[in-house]
């Protein structure tokens, strides 16, 4: 075999990587594009926030509403939930659910749109969490969900995404 023969074995593989991690980045869920322990619910608030400032020692938070960066206000640590550490309890033997999860599926079932709202409340707890546990998910932790999943759609539907409003 000659040189130039073992150089173009050598670089074959390589070129098939490529297009592996091309089909990879195709493949990304817009569920799998947003980080969710960022996004807080506080307590007394409507709407999703985010972390303006670590807590202060006496765990005290400035906190922003979720891409609204004129809308700032302090809250206690103790007050705010992480929609990352939510869990979707369901039926034994089946897997519990992230809101990570819960999203994925509200997007697939293309719950932003009209349709969705039309079906009864218990399809759409069905679609969002299938074989949940009815003693621990309920009616108003549906309505929640679903305002909160499309507070994140309008906001990613507006570009709103890291830009930050001039204040001059």
């Amino acid at each position: 075999m000659s040189d130039s023969q073992v150089k173009t074995r050598k670089k074959a593989p390589k070129r098939s990587k490529k297009i592996d991690k091309e089909a990879e980045k195709t493949d990304v869920h817009i569920a799998d594009t947003i980080n969710f322990h960022e996004l807080f619910r506080a307590k007394g608030r409507k709407g999703l926030h985010t972390l303006r400032a670590a807590p202060s020692a006496s765990g005290m938070c400035g906190m922003i509403e979720f891409m609204n960066y004129d809308n700032r206000f302090v809250v206690h640590q103790k007050d705010l939930e992480s929609l990352g550490h939510l869990v979707f309890y369901t039926y034994a033997g089946h897997k519990d659910l992230s809101f990570g999860d819960v999203f994925r599926n509200l997007y697939d079932a293309k719950a932003d749109q009209e349709g969705f709202a039309n079906r009864a409340v218990k399809d759409q707890m069905e679609i969002a969490v299938p074989c949940f546990d009815e003693d621990q998910f309920k009616r108003h932790h549906m309505v929640s969900v679903l305002g909160w999943f499309k507070e994140i759609i309008k906001k990613l539907e507006d570009g709103g995404i890291n830009q930050k409003k001039d204040t001059k």
